[in-house]
């Protein structure tokens, strides 16, 4: 179930833009991304690349919200390798700085779709979904002690 996933979100953003189809890899005639893990890997390293606001974003977010939804939904033995590629890839933090960041043009980001993508990553029932909300909170956590560090104990904001 989850390689079929993999096959119906064949296409990549490109980094310049339009979508590309994973290239070529190994003497086994298999080409990168077939495998759901390999997907995860591929989509995380196209959207660091992917500039707020453009297409090439929205396609990723798009594409890795399928993917993972899928995983999350999975036997323990499918999910393992993907979610495996999602947490070594950073992507909760790759997913939080997308959400917390103004850099760019996130309001494009808001506008298109992007953004409430992400948050339905960080809202998934599953293992997906705990490790983006873990990330948050940590992310939150360590704002958190800057500000009471900032202002010596007497933040109040």
């Amino acid at each position: 179930e989850l390689c079929a996933a993999a096959a119906r979100t064949h296409q990549l953003p490109s980094a310049e833009g339009g979508a590309t189809t994973a290239p070529p890899s190994s003497a086994k005639g298999e080409s990168q991304g077939d495998e759901p893990a390999e997907r995860v890997e591929l989509l995380l390293e196209q959207l660091r690349l992917a500039k707020a606001g453009t297409e090439d974003r929205r396609a990723g977010i798009e594409s890795l919200l399928a993917l993972l939804t899928v995983a999350d939904g999975a036997s323990a033995k499918e999910r393992r390798p993907v979610m495996n590629a999602f947490v070594d890839g950073e992507g909760p933090r790759l997913l939080h700085e997308i959400e917390s960041s103004m850099t760019g043009d996130w309001v494009t980001d808001a506008k298109n779709g992007t953004l409430r993508n992400v948050s339905a990553l960080s809202q998934l029932p599953g293992p997906v979904g705990i490790a983006v909300s873990r990330y948050r909170g940590m992310a939150q956590r360590r704002v958190e002690g800057a500000a009471l560090h900032l202002h010596g104990g007497q933040c109040t904001h």
